[in-house]
């Protein structure tokens, strides 16, 4: 894009700031945790300036506590930021909180059985903590909801 090295190193920088990775840019990949791994592949895809961002199962391999601190950081960045968001993921919390349109899809052959337009996104921008949210039942009842979902199309 003709960006010099020392611009390129300030948007590095500011990416990994908004990320909370602040100072870690000199680290090579393999000295950061899994998480740390996860937040700079975020960095990398918001580097290109999307308008549209793609995300398969971001979040899956992380411990529950890791998943949810990312879960607010990636609230905390579509917050900052115009961009529309396609997240794929087996996680029905995860796409309760995230989420502001659910497709469920069924398989073989793949179709779409459901659409849930959840609201808790919208709460958390609303200034609602993160673990207030999931404690609350109308969240527990969601859950099951989706969870039914699910498995209505399932193969029996």
């Amino acid at each position: 894009r003709g960006v010099s090295r020392a611009e390129r190193r300030i948007r590095a920088d500011e990416l990994l700031a908004q990320v909370k990775l602040d100072g870690l840019g000199d680290k090579q990949i393999w000295q950061l945790s899994g998480g740390m791994r996860q937040r700079v592949g975020v960095a990398r895809a918001l580097a290109a300036e999307p308008d549209f961002l793609l995300m398969d199962e971001p979040l899956g391999a992380l411990d529950a506590l890791t998943r949810e601190n990312m879960q607010t950081l990636l609230l905390d960045l579509w917050a900052a930021r115009p961009l529309a968001v396609l997240m794929v993921t087996h996680g029905i919390e995860e796409a309760l909180l995230l989420g502001t349109r659910i497709v469920v899809m069924a398989p073989a052959p793949g179709r779409i059985t459901r659409v849930i337009e959840p609201a808790f996104a919208r709460r958390w921008r609303a200034g609602e903590p993160v673990r207030s949210i999931k404690a609350d039942p109308a969240f527990a009842a969601a859950r099951a909801e989706l969870g039914a979902a699910i498995l209505e199309g399932e193969p029996a």
